[in-house]
């Protein structure tokens, strides 16, 4: 039995989303984002059109590439789609951006947080304090 784009797309929104071992996305310089999971390059793009944007994944192994893409919307002022796994592939797609934007906004702020800390840490050491003085009651 062949492997759905449905379960790909659900495979990395899971992976992405894990506490332990996750597909880490970065931020490209065009909308999207970019990772590597098993040896496989994974480019995550949202590319605009007349009808509206649309998410698109393109999974590469050297030059073989498999594209995924957001199924496209068939009613024009609500939410239709030619079939319920159309229906579900674009939420998965819609799903796997959000989180692909949560992780790496979260690194970035993690990242202003250590380079705070740091910073903190060289000034009080430049000016002379050390920790304990700092955290004494007055």
């Amino acid at each position: 039995m062949p492997i759905s784009e449905t379960y790909v797309v659900q495979y990395l929104l899971q992976a992405s989303m894990s506490g332990g071992d996750p597909v880490q996305w970065y931020e490209k310089e065009s909308d999207g984002f970019a990772a590597q999971n098993r040896g496989i390059k994974l480019d995550f793009d949202h590319i605009p059109t007349r009808a509206g944007g649309r998410k698109h994944l393109t999974l590469s192994c050297g030059m073989e590439k498999v594209f995924i893409s957001e199924p496209a919307r068939t009613g024009i002022f609500t939410e239709k789609y030619a079939t319920p796994d159309d229906h579900r592939l674009a939420h998965l797609m819609r799903d796997l951006w959000t989180a692909c934007r949560r992780q790496c906004a979260a690194r970035r702020n993690r990242g202003a947080e250590v380079s705070n800390r740091i910073r903190e840490s060289i000034f009080q050491r430049l000016i002379g304090i050390s920790v304990s003085e700092i955290e004494r009651p007055a």
